[in-house]
């Protein structure tokens, strides 16, 4: 009870993305207003807003722990990254820097979940229609037709009677496909599971640019902050829980204490872009890592939206072809019988 208890308080304290980026512009404020982090606290508290009231308590009850803010953060459920990137900053001193980082990484993280969500919004309200009208038909019109008309079976009637148990089961079986291979992919480490991804047809160019991104950004932010790539890796080592940026960072350091080089390691890796290695070692030349990993990661996301809108405007066209054929074909399938009979009647 205690532990449910618990778990259900850590929801209650996670903000969404909208509030998170609020909470960051807060701080922001505050620090180069030249306010502390105790200070935002008591300003949070007396605040008029219950938002701001709700996070100063939060934050107020955590620096009287003894924690900082990188445990509030952890509390309102901002990603580990985050979490790690503010702990780096408190322990440098470059905390403002830092929250401006992360607050453009989560403007920029929301813009790009708002494009997607309106890009695929269209073809699944097509589908939705679809198979609304073929339900409705089915309910409704099916049995009257057949009752007063007679009519035989045919392709139109068929696909109204089944149709909808069709796409039932096609959806039942996708879902255990998925349940099954997701299995299956348990069984293997982060790293193989990206490599398997990245050589999937059609899905795998766009998990290697989603994939390239994220690494490019976040890399380029701990750069930014000047740390070494030896303390890069540390902090990716990190994380409490087991994923790619663990793994990859373990993969890494591995290499490194066998002599062999970052950019020579990047070149193996499947899962992100050829060029990927090149503009590191370009950009280590220039001694631009930070901005050039940073800039290289917005442009690898625009790149994959502008393939994602592609796709789409290939898919859109057809998805929508494919419901209009099929209603046609229900409604040539229901009015030629009642036509013929018209014929047969005159005759």
């Amino acid at each position: 009870m205690m532990i449910f208890f618990m778990n259900w308080k850590r929801k209650i304290n996670k903000l969404n993305m909208t509030d998170q980026r609020k909470f960051i512009n807060l701080l922001i404020t505050m620090l180069k207003n030249g306010f502390c982090l105790y200070d935002c606290t008591l300003i949070f508290k007396t605040s008029a807003y219950e938002f701001e009231r709700r996070v100063g308590k939060i934050l107020e009850k955590e620096i009287s722990m003894g924690n900082g803010l990188d445990m509030t953060l952890q509390q309102f459920g901002y990603s580990q990254k985050i979490v790690l990137q503010i702990k780096f900053a408190q322990t440098h001193g470059n905390l403002l820097s830092t929250l401006k980082s992360i607050d453009e990484s989560l403007m920029k993280l929301e813009k790009e979940k708002e494009k997607f969500i309106s890009i695929i919004t269209y073809p699944c309200l097509l589908l939705l229609f679809l198979v609304g009208i073929l339900i409705t038909m089915r309910i409704f019109l099916l049995p009257e037709l057949q009752r007063r008309l007679g009519y035989e079976k045919n392709a139109g009637l068929l696909l109204m009677e089944y149709g909808p148990l069709a796409i039932i089961f096609v959806l039942l079986i996708g879902f255990g496909w998925c349940l099954l291979l997701k299995w299956q992919l348990l069984k293997k480490s982060n790293l193989e599971r990206a490599e398997i991804f990245a050589k999937l047809p059609f899905i795998g160019e766009f998990y290697i640019l989603q994939i390239t991104s994220y690494l490019s950004r976040e890399w380029g932010r701990f750069f930014e902050q000047g740390m070494e790539l030896s303390n890069i890796l540390t902090v990716m080592q990190s994380l409490e829980k087991s994923n790619l940026m663990k793994e990859l960072a373990q993969k890494l350091e591995s290499g490194l204490q066998q002599g062999i080089s970052f950019t020579s390691q990047i070149q193996q890796f499947n899962f992100v872009t050829e060029e990927f290695s090149m503009m590191i070692r370009q950009a280590e030349l220039n001694f631009s890592l930070g901005e050039e990993l940073i800039f290289y990661g917005n442009n690898c996301a625009e790149t994959l939206f502008k393939k994602i809108e592609e796709k789409m405007q290939w898919l859109q066209p057809i998805v929508f072809l494919f419901v209009g054929g099929m209603i046609v074909l229900v409604y040539i399938s229901m009015l030629l019988p009642m036509y013929q009979n018209i014929g047969g009647i005159a005759k």
